[in-house]
């Protein structure tokens, strides 16, 4: 808090009662306005995080834990595919608004899109991005997977991380200490039967992510953070959403039970954005407790990373 400068006014002995009275009326309007402008300035600026594909999900639950836990520390700009009203976010940005704040922003938007990525750095103010939009292509052998699903998976899972790595770093390389965290997956590092295409994708996150915080410490940008976050299964919608998801035709439901939650990974991307200046996180990988690793599986319809 700045310094408070207390006015102590000495009576004069010419001084009347109601003379005395104006001047106490004078000195607390002084202190309190004083007070006021002291608090003011121990206040510090919200820190603005960009989310994508934080409609749902492990997005969501990240957008949750920085306005729940941050309290009025972090500004949160969300973008998502669909419009506001359709997604789960929606009952949590209009409480937010109700209350007052402006603590919450969301925009819709194809995050694999080149303009959408450039012009969302334009005047937003920013410390943290994370990168969290991707979809899935379901379980099928090599040779039975759609072109088109496949190059649909790289456009938003990888193409999509590198826009808006790409659209960011003017900005961060010219801040002050920032962080990125990108929402990978163990499929990132363990390969998967029936599931080659989407390793494929998270494997070229990994590669590029870890290729940028080598060129980052290279250039003497060091005050850029970048990390990834790699979780193993995770219980949200994506498993039984066949367009974006990993719900594959005719395959059974997954049994999500013994999955992670969304907000454990939630906790673990807060944890690399609130991480001491003195250290540079550079993955963090999450397993489900009570359940198998993916490679180990009975049934390959039920592995997975999200």
């Amino acid at each position: 808090m700045a310094p408070v400068e207390f006015f102590v006014f000495l009576e004069g002995s010419a001084l009347n009662r109601g003379k005395r009275e104006s001047w106490l009326q004078v000195c607390r309007k002084a202190l309190s306005m004083k007070l006021a402008a002291a608090m003011t300035a121990s206040k510090p600026a919200r820190r603005g995080v960009i989310i994508t594909g934080g409609s749902s999900g492990i997005g969501l639950a990240l957008a949750t834990a920085l306005l729940q836990n941050g309290g009025e520390r972090y500004k949160v700009y969300v973008t998502g595919t669909r419009p506001l009203a359709e997604t789960e976010l929606a009952p949590l940005v209009q409480s937010i608004e109700a209350s007052g704040s402006r603590s919450i922003h969301y925009s819709s938007g194809d995050t694999g899109d080149e303009p959408t990525a450039m012009k969302f750095f334009d005047g937003v103010p920013f410390f943290g991005l994370c990168i969290n939009a991707g979809i899935g292509g379901g379980r099928y052998p090599l040779e039975e997977f759609d072109v088109e699903r496949f190059d649909q998976m790289f456009r938003t899972n990888v193409r999509g991380v590198f826009l808006w790595l790409r659209a960011s770093l003017p900005a961060l390389k010219a801040g002050r200490q920032s962080q990125v965290v990108v929402t990978s997956s163990v499929m990132g590092s363990r390969p998967s039967a029936q599931a080659a295409p989407y390793c494929a994708t998270k494997y070229a996150v990994n590669g590029l992510v870890l290729s940028l915080r080598a060129e980052l410490k290279a250039g003497g940008h060091s005050h850029v953070k970048c990390g990834l976050v790699c979780p193993a299964g995770v219980a949200t919608p994506w498993w039984e959403d066949a367009a974006r998801g990993f719900a594959a035709a005719g395959a059974p439901s997954v049994d999500t039970s013994k999955f992670l939650a969304p907000r454990a990974v939630a906790d673990a991307c807060v944890a690399m954005l609130e991480q001491d200046a003195s250290s540079n996180v550079e993955s963090v990988m999450l397993d489900a407790t009570g359940s198998a690793p993916l490679a180990v599986l009975a049934r390959p319809t039920q592995e997975g990373n999200r």
